[in-house]
């Protein structure tokens, strides 16, 4: 809010904005530098969390009227169960009419603000392209202790890549395709997607 004093305009109150994120610190320090050039007097603190523990952090923060965050940057799956238990607000920013109407809730929920494109990639100093699998060869023993993910049970964009495959794939050969995965090349997995680049 701007005070007026005898038709002058002061400087805005400092206030904070608390936001929950599974986006890499190091990856949100961009946008939160750019936004507080342009909002001088809001001070952002960001919490970055897996989406498991993002929803179970605030869903006991205001079970107990706690304070909580003021903006969320989390995965769909955990958008959709905070918006299905009556924990967000809506908010139709004018900005929306910019976006397609695939990439924001109508009922003005949640927008999209981050897309992230996922894609196998290979070590092209160990392999030549002749030598890739694919996707139903990926599960064999030959590629136990090759493959490295981002680890599926943190709620990440692994998670919902894997779970996109199964219209394609159909659920029974899905399933027998990922324990293929998990029996036979026994991934690596980490949580951090700079990890997995690097």
């Amino acid at each position: 809010a701007y005070y007026y004093y005898q038709g002058y305009v002061a400087k805005p109150a400092p206030v904070s904005l608390t936001i929950y994120g599974s986006v890499d610190t190091t990856d949100m320090q961009t946008l939160i530098k750019d936004f507080q050039g342009n909002y001088t007097w809001i001070t952002v603190n960001y919490v970055e969390m897996f989406p498991p523990q993002a929803l179970t952090k605030l869903s006991s923060e205001l079970a107990a009227n706690q304070s909580t965050a003021d903006v969320i940057f989390e995965t769909t799956p955990v958008i959709e169960v905070m918006k299905a238990k009556g924990f967000l607000t809506s908010y139709n920013s004018t900005q929306l009419s910019n976006y397609p109407s695939s990439y924001y809730d109508p009922g003005g929920y949640w927008a999209t603000a981050i897309l992230l494109p996922v894609v196998f990639s290979y070590n092209t100093q160990s392999l030549q392209p002749s030598q890739l699998p694919t996707l139903s060869g990926l599960n064999t023993p030959s590629w136990a202790d090759k493959v490295v993910m981002l680890d599926p049970t943190l709620g990440s964009t692994n998670a919902q890549y894997l779970l996109s495959m199964v219209p394609l794939l159909g659920n029974q050969t899905w399933t027998t395709w990922l324990q293929g995965v998990a029996q036979n090349v026994h991934p690596s997995t980490t949580s951090s997607t700079t990890g997995l680049v690097d």
